[in-house]
């Protein structure tokens, strides 16, 4: 707006004549175009019809959108639960598989170690009684 008009709003042009207090045709031809249906060439209504058309349309398309937006996150999110499924890694899983293959792991070393000292008793000391 017109910092002018904002500063002194007698500035704007209500009347047709120069000194007319009670004039207010310039009002009255403004509130006339409001009505006037042959101002568009492709509309047919009037000039306030146009407007609420396109805020019509613009609060169809925001709503649209919004759907959109919704259902776009709810593919986002449902292809990356997917994945994490296919990829099959849970850290408590692989923990206690660790744990397991520890204890598995040390029960046949200490198997070895029994079997290697057998060996070693069957062969280094057995073999000495006869000599």
């Amino acid at each position: 707006m017109n910092p002018d008009i904002v500063a002194n709003p007698n500035t704007i042009a209500a009347s047709s004549e120069g000194n007319g207090e009670s004039n207010n045709d310039n009002i009255k031809l403004l509130i006339e175009l409001r009505e006037f249906k042959g101002m568009f060439d492709t509309l047919i209504g009037t000039p306030d019809d146009f407007i609420k058309s396109i805020l019509s349309a613009l609060a169809v398309d925001s709503n649209h959108a919004k759907r959109m937006t919704t259902n776009s996150q709810a593919l986002v999110d449902q292809t990356y639960i997917s994945r994490l499924s296919e990829s099959g890694v849970s850290l408590d899983e692989e923990m206690a598989n660790m744990v397991k293959f520890r204890q598995a792991y040390n029960a046949s070393v200490r198997m070895i170690t029994t079997l290697d000292a057998i060996l070693d008793t069957t062969v280094n000391r057995l073999g000495l009684v006869g000599r």
